[in-house]
């Protein structure tokens, strides 16, 4: 229900950012799935570009998932558990 009330404020070609403090796939990944089937016009950009750009030299310190997220762990990074999506609106 956050990412359908959220994506109405989001112009064309605009960002929709996804974060929870959570681990678990559903809160995370299976979240954005779902909100993109419901909504075809929003597309992943690509986390390991977005994490290596802001993040130099810590690429092994997040987990970018097959679904294009980035989760960071306890036992990965010495975080809490934290998951983050960006989606783009198509023009």
């Amino acid at each position: 229900a956050i990412l359908d009330t959220a994506q109405a404020f989001v112009r064309p070609g605009g960002l929709l950012v996804y974060i929870t403090c959570s681990v678990f796939d559903a809160e995370n990944g299976e979240q954005v799935a779902a909100f993109r089937e419901r909504h075809a016009g929003f597309a992943p950009v690509d986390h390991r570009q977005l994490w290596d750009g802001r993040f130099p030299g810590h690429e092994g310190a997040a987990r970018i998932a097959g679904n294009g997220g980035i989760s960071l762990s306890p036992a990965l990074s010495g975080t809490d558990g934290f998951y983050f999506h960006a989606l783009r609106r198509g023009a």
